[in-house]
């Protein structure tokens, strides 16, 4: 990548000051014609580019960029939130202006009707934590209109959003396949709990997870998958009911934050310590789980990460022109077990 020019590297083949060579730049009073002409042909001959952040500290019109995402599941949604609000505070001196819309639940019809209430010609920009394939059409209506979409934790990617930030699900699903087949030994029976009736996402993990069992596992049964929405409630019901039904399913793959911990409230129910419970991400519940021996792992995305860098992103876009090379600025997935969750202590987990 080419080295930007500097102002501090002008001013020394001018052999002037940095605040001279500013006025001339940016066309300001107090200096001779004859020095601002001398001064902007160097910069030229140099290759000076402006640069469009600290141009954007002169611009009068704000940016505005929406943000729309869940507040449900607070225990994952909290690290988003703060991260939103971290990159928001840091945006405000380039005059970017962040509007945070949430929905109860990731729902498709809650967004639907959220995006549909928006005046979108009041905003230059949104950030979309997508809830599904039926919000795909208005999202595309938001592009059409000039103003650029991109997703983040949940991706839509049969949209023109013109990036995704993210865990890659699907490989995630086969981090997840791979995990739980070695812990079984390569045999027994696994069940699968999950949001499939909703995002992308959420069902790339389970695809992910599938073909990795199905393939390099084949001793290894798959009972039929089970729908718990993505919450807790349901997922704790699911859990006993899929439990009780068939005592000797080794496993349970668990493809949303809130069932996880659904499915942890049915485990220690019934004294289940035996059972190999892989899930996600790492909040409140997970870790205390983790500690007692009530969760095998949980794969961890970096919420904060994910929201702090959607915003980032977006204002970089809009500010800059900004496209990344490629459409998917995808999160390490790390696994969490038991005696690496000190690892925590230096993420968005513990910022207070």
């Amino acid at each position: 990548m080419k080295k930007r020019v500097t102002i501090a590297e002008i001013a020394k083949r001018c052999n002037t000051s940095i605040g001279t060579v500013d006025r001339a730049l940016n066309n300001r009073s107090g200096i001779h014609s004859e020095t601002k002409d001398f001064i902007l042909q160097t910069a030229k001959e140099m290759g000076y580019q402006t640069n469009p952040i600290a141009g954007a500290l002169s611009r009068k019109k704000s940016i505005r960029l929406g943000i729309v995402y869940c507040e449900n599941h607070a225990d994952f949604y909290d690290y988003v939130n703060r991260g939103i609000e971290q990159a928001a505070k840091e945006l405000l001196i380039y005059g970017v202006e962040v509007t945070k819309w949430k929905t109860k639940n990731l729902s498709w019809e809650e967004q639907l009707e959220l995006l549909e209430s928006i005046d979108l010609n009041s905003y230059d920009g949104f950030a979309i934590n997508s809830a599904g394939m039926q919000t795909d059409a208005i999202l595309n209506h938001i592009v059409d209109l000039g103003i650029p979409v991109l997703t983040f934790n949940t991706d839509a990617p049969a949209t023109k959003r013109f990036c995704y930030i993210g865990a890659n699900a699907r490989q995630a699903g086969n981090l997840a396949g791979e995990l739980i087949g070695k812990l079984m030994g390569q045999e027994g029976k696994v069940a699968a709990l999950g949001s499939f009736l909703a995002t992308n996402s959420f069902i790339e993990r389970f695809i992910g997870f599938y073909e990795v069992i199905q393939r390099e596992y084949p001793k290894i049964t798959l009972c039929p998958f089970s729908e718990c929405f993505n919450d807790t409630k349901s997922a704790y019901h699911e859990t006993l009911r899929v439990l009780e039904k068939e005592s000797d399913i080794k496993a349970l793959y668990i493809t949303g934050s809130a069932g996880t911990v659904g499915a942890i409230e049915a485990i220690k129910e019934l004294g289940r310590k035996d059972m190999i419970l892989v899930g996600y991400d790492i909040t409140e519940p997970t870790i205390q789980a983790l500690k007692e021996g009530w969760c095998t792992a949980v794969l961890y995305q970096d919420p904060y990460f994910q929201g702090y860098h959607a915003v980032k992103v977006l204002a970089k876009h809009m500010l800059e022109g900004f496209v990344p090379r490629s459409p998917l600025l995808t999160v390490d997935t790390k696994i969490m077990m038991k005696y690496n969750l000190e690892e925590c202590e230096n993420t968005a987990l513990f910022l207070s």
